[in-house]
């Protein structure tokens, strides 16, 4: 499913270090890290003597991982520079672990010139920081700017002591919000800031269905439910035995607060208690404004963080008709254990495992809410909490009663399979009925157990490629007499209620199949 390529020069010819075939080289433990609101990140190990080892170097290598989906789709899922590479020792013997960087770490390499660009909008802003940074980088490095649909116009200037990067941190993410995105294109790199980079998906994460943990977290670390606001410093003597010079209070004009220094959140006391902080104007110098000013910061002091961490199975890997999760994407989320019955939910960080994706996990929510919807919330999670593990009980109680029906059928299935495979063991290639091929088969299709496998695979043909110190190593185990012909095709043909091969069910994991020169 996932294709990893290294190429060395940001021009250079790619060579596939990391394959979606089996039999075919493997990187050790690959995983993507990825976050609406940080640079993207990849690790991973290679072994000696694979493909890309002694051609991996830093900040001149290149990774690229592809997504091929189930649909037919390819999409690019992760780019990026090597970071670091460095040998090791270990259980998986001489290994190199490398580290990588998304290619918006490319802003980390210029810096700006101080320029006051007055009132401005994002757009102007980023059109002179992309043309400073231009003049001072590779011409790999080089940016186009692309989309911008923020458009508030604000005094904005870029500073000489902060690379380019930071400059769009300070000046734009951290004043009104957004996201960045750099991507390659035929021409180039094209730098997108938007209000935010998704879109909406539809495969839903559902408990008992494809939702395998979920924990949900508020963050109230940074609650405030008192603000003391204070101004502009006053003129005073620069004496430095004298005390430091004083700031405007909004008690000094007893008019403004009755005299009190503290903005209070009465509500917010009620909940949390005094929580107090003070926050400087430098260009405050009236009380009145003071005060004003301090209102609005207050009313900020109520926001809570809210997230979902969780670990889900993408349906996509199976069903091409499921659409994949994308990291800032949407989905709906149903666990009623926590208070989700449908809500639609951003991913706003997940971590790709590209060898076990079912390990992969994501976080999803990370939104701020106000203290009437945090009270709201943790009410409706006890109840819906309560009603929640009421079902799942009533759940579990019907899956045990589907468990005893079909330990029923297993033992009449296991008699009726015993009773083929003396008459099927006693058949020729060709010979015996389309009858028995499916009572076998349907007697496959209704056994409900593990520990059938000896049963009804017998000698089956499996092979798979173990990677022992470096070498490939095939490992077979053949098919037996030509006897088994007619039990291999009856598995082979046999499906479950999906329309899905039962095969995966009842092979070791890793292996696969093969009956006579034909791979299942």
């Amino acid at each position: 499913m996932y294709e990893v390529t290294l190429r060395n020069g940001f021009d250079g010819q790619e060579q596939i270090i990391h394959s979606r075939f089996v039999g075919v080289p493997k990187l050790i433990n690959p995983k993507i890290q990825m976050d609406v609101k940080a640079i993207d990140g990849m690790t991973f190990s290679v072994n000696y003597g694979q493909p890309g080892y002694d051609d991996i170097n830093y900040l001149t290598s290149f990774i690229k991982v592809i997504r091929y989906g189930k649909d037919g789709s390819i999409r690019t899922v992760f780019e990026g520079r090597v970071l670091q590479s460095n040998p090791s020792f270990g259980a998986d013997g001489v290994t190199l672990d490398v580290q990588v960087e998304s290619l918006e770490a490319v802003l980390h390499d210029s810096t700006q010139l101080l320029i006051d660009l007055g009132v401005s909008t994002p757009r102007q802003f980023l059109t002179q920081l992309i043309a400073t940074h231009n003049q001072s980088v590779d011409e790999w490095k080089q940016l186009h700017l692309g989309q911008v649909d923020l458009t508030d116009e604000v005094e904005r200037w870029t500073a000489e002591d902060a690379d380019s990067f930071d400059n769009i941190d300070q000046m734009l993410i951290q004043k009104i919000g957004g996201e960045l995105r750099v991507r390659h294109e035929i021409d180039g790199l094209y730098l997108d800031y938007l209000k935010e980079i998704s879109d909406q998906g539809s495969q839903p994460i559902r408990l008992a269905d494809n939702l395998l943990s979920v924990g949900r977290s508020i963050d109230a670390s940074n609650i405030y439910t008192v603000v003391k606001p204070l101004g502009m410093q006053y003129e005073g003597d620069s004496d430095e035995t004298t005390a430091p010079p004083q700031r405007v209070n909004i008690s000094d004009d007893s008019s403004v607060n009755g005299g009190s220094p503290y903005l209070v959140n009465q509500d917010g006391v009620n909940v949390f208690g005094r929580i107090v902080k003070v926050i400087t104007y430098d260009d405050i110098d009236d009380p009145a404004d003071l005060k004003v000013a301090g209102l609005a910061d207050l009313a900020k002091g109520m926001e809570v963080t809210e997230a979902t961490q969780l670990s889900a199975i993408d349906r996509s890997m199976i069903d091409r008709n499921v659409d994949e999760y994308v990291n800032g994407n949407y989905y709906p989320v149903f666990n009623p254990l926590i208070g989700l019955d449908g809500t639609t939910k951003r991913i706003v960080q997940m971590e790709l495992d590209l060898n076990e994706p079912a390990s992969s996990s994501m976080t999803v929510g990370d939104r701020t809410i106000g203290l009437e919807e945090y009270t709201k919330s943790l009410a409706s999670s006890i109840q819906k909490a309560t009603n929640g593990v009421q079902k799942v009980v009533s759940d579990v109680n019907s899956v045990r009663a589907i468990a005893t029906k079909a330990n029923r059928n297993s033992e009449d299935n296991k008699q009726l399979i015993n009773e083929l495979n003396t008459k099927v063991d006693g058949l020729q290639v060709g010979e015996g009925t389309d009858d028995d091929a499916l009572k076998y088969t349907q007697a496959v299709r209704n056994i409900a157990g593990f520990e059938d496998i000896p049963t009804i695979l017998g000698n089956v043909g499996f092979y798979r490629i173990e990677h022992v110190n470096g070498i490939d190593v095939l490992t077979f185990n053949p098919i037996g007499t030509n006897t088994m012909w007619r039990k291999t095709t009856a598995l082979v043909q046999a499906t479950n209620d999906e329309g899905y091969p039962i095969m995966d069910k009842y092979v070791p994991d890793g292996w696969r199949i093969i009956y006579g020169i034909t791979e299942v």
